[in-house]
């Protein structure tokens, strides 16, 4: 008998919540235009969402289909999001998610993301974000054009969490590439400062797989593998500063 009443109970708040929510949740037009409004802000580009739905089970959330958000420094490509209410804001009338999953989201950041000038800075939300099966491609600079062998840098199978405040981010992500199929990263990115600290370990690196030389051809990586770990602090690809330990790849030096 008591557990008909729990039951009956349960039964009862749900209900209650559906109809104190459901002005909220049915208008998915406008629901809509309030989440791009939002990203496009934060994001600081245009923002297009091509479905949105409700799904109810195992937990409700909001689910978004092949979005897309562009601008000059990058392109994200997001097959699926997931995004999960917090319900106890939500019946006061605040809308923010509890978090966030991108399935496969795809970012290509271009070379001009790395070229001086001002950028506006985003405006996040504070919110958590899981990564599967994510997808990173990043164009190289001119003065690293003889560096790397192809004209940018990808990484594969990236999962993981990075956690969003307004000005800052941390992440702790594990990724492969191609000249390495281990790579475990974590840290932070101050977007008022320009500033970032990680800690990274790369387990199997062949370096020579993805760079072709060093200092105009003097240095030159061949095939061997190695294990790094360590710290790497800096801003932009100008100021770097690094911390690294293990095993070094093998290199031949030219007089």
């Amino acid at each position: 008998m008591k557990k008909v009443s729990r039951n009956i109970f349960l039964l009862v708040i749900v209900c209650v919540l559906f109809l104190g929510l459901s002005p909220r949740l049915f208008f998915l037009n406008e629901v809509q235009e309030t989440i791009t409004g939002e990203i496009s802000r934060s994001m600081a580009g245009p923002v297009t969402v091509k479905k949105m739905h409700w799904v109810w089970l195992p937990l409700p959330h909001l689910t978004l289909v092949n979005t897309s958000i562009a601008n000059s420094r990058y392109k994200l490509t997001l097959p699926k999001v997931k995004i999960y209410p917090d319900w106890r804001l939500l019946l006061h009338g605040i809308r923010k998610p509890a978090k966030i999953i991108l399935d496969k989201p795809q970012l290509h950041i271009n070379k001009t993301a790395f070229q001086p000038g001002e950028s506006a800075e985003p405006a996040l939300p504070e919110v958590t974000l899981t990564i599967k099966n994510g997808e990173l491609v990043v164009e190289s600079t001119e003065e690293y054009r003889d560096v790397f062998r192809t004209q940018f840098l990808k990484f594969t199978a990236i999962r993981g969490r990075i956690k969003l405040l307004p000005h800052l981010a941390e992440a702790e992500l594990h990724a492969s590439a191609p000249f390495s199929d281990s790579i475990s990263l974590k840290g932070g990115y101050d977007f008022s400062a320009g500033d970032y600290r990680l800690s990274l370990d790369c387990r199997d690196l062949k370096l020579h797989k993805s760079v072709r030389e060093f200092f105009g051809g003097s240095v030159l990586p061949v095939e061997s593998t190695a294990q790094l770990s360590g710290t790497v602090n800096g801003r932009g690809l100008q100021n770097i500063e690094a911390d690294l330990h293990g095993t070094l790849p093998c290199f031949v030096i030219k007089p």
